[in-house]
Formats: C-alpha cells, structure tokens, sequence
C-alpha cells in the first residue's frame, strides 16, 4: 500500500470467526482476514518484538498524548460506503486476502501483512499507524471471545485507553 492510509477498521465477524482489516488509501481498498493465530503473531511485531524469539527488532513507536485523542477510532459506516461517490479500486481483488505472515521491514520502517501466496499489504512502522491498530485490536478483542488476554496481552497500554 504505498498511498496514504486514510482509513482503517477492523470488525469481528462472527460466522468467519476471524477479524475483517479494512485500510483504505484514496479509492484503493485493502480488505484482509486476520485470524486468532495470525493476530498472536502480528500483536507482538507492533510492540516491536519478534513474534517467536521474542527478541526486540524495534522500539514500539509511542503516540503523544495529544495526538491519541485525535487517533481514536470512531464506529464508522462500512468504507465501501462511503460518502464519496467515486467507485473504489480493489488492489487485491473484492475478496479479502487471508493473512499469514507479518514482517517487519528494517530499512524501510515498513509492517508487511503478507498472505500465504500473492501480493500482501505494506503499511508504514509509525506511532499513528501501529497506535490506530492496537486501539482497534484491543476494542474488538471482547467480541472474539478468543481468550488472548492472558494468553499474549498484557493490560491494555494506558497510552492506549
């Protein structure tokens, strides 16, 4: 995804058992699934640690407190309903791809989502971004009844309530 990201929203759907990843960056829209094994190996690379040595690849990118309040996530309509009228691009087809690997990229400060086979999604490493995406995670999380909040998470950050 190399536009700017302008949206995103992560939903629980209930008949997939899986969370549903919108990114949206002008008219592209990005969809993925992101399932309970991928979400224990993607939580850890947004705190900056590898998901299975457990050794530390970055610091966390932190948010001033100003700006959380500004990064809060909103319920919002579906982002293919949008008030624009404009008709969306789907980079990697309607369906949403299903993620299996998240890569931290050094010399870019780049996450990649990256599915099984195919083309995956390249986000930038910034303290907007990855603070948007634990706000999301840490909101949906409930309605999963996935039971990783003793498993892989600690307390919710303050930073992030």
């Amino acid at each position: 995804m190399s536009d700017s990201l302008d949206q995103i929203q992560l939903n629980f759907v209930p008949n997939e058992d899986r969370l549903l990843l919108k990114l949206r960056g002008g008219d592209k829209l990005y969809r993925a699934w992101v399932t309970r094994r991928y979400l224990k190996l993607l939580l850890p690379v947004l705190q900056g640690v590898h998901p299975t040595t457990g050794e530390r690849f970055a610091e966390p990118p932190a948010v001033e407190a100003a700006l959380d309040q500004q990064l809060t996530p909103e319920k919002q309509p579906p982002l293919e309903q949008s008030a624009d009228s404009s008709p969306l691009v789907y980079p990697l087809g309607k369906a949403p791809i299903l993620l299996t690997e998240a890569q931290y990229d050094t010399p870019g400060k780049r996450l990649i989502l990256k599915p099984a086979r195919g083309q995956g999604i390249v986000l930038p490493y910034t303290p907007e971004v990855n603070h948007m995406l634990l706000k999301l995670i840490y909101q949906v999380l409930p309605s999963t009844q996935w039971a990783l909040e003793e498993e892989i998470l600690s307390p919710m950050p303050q930073a992030l309530q």
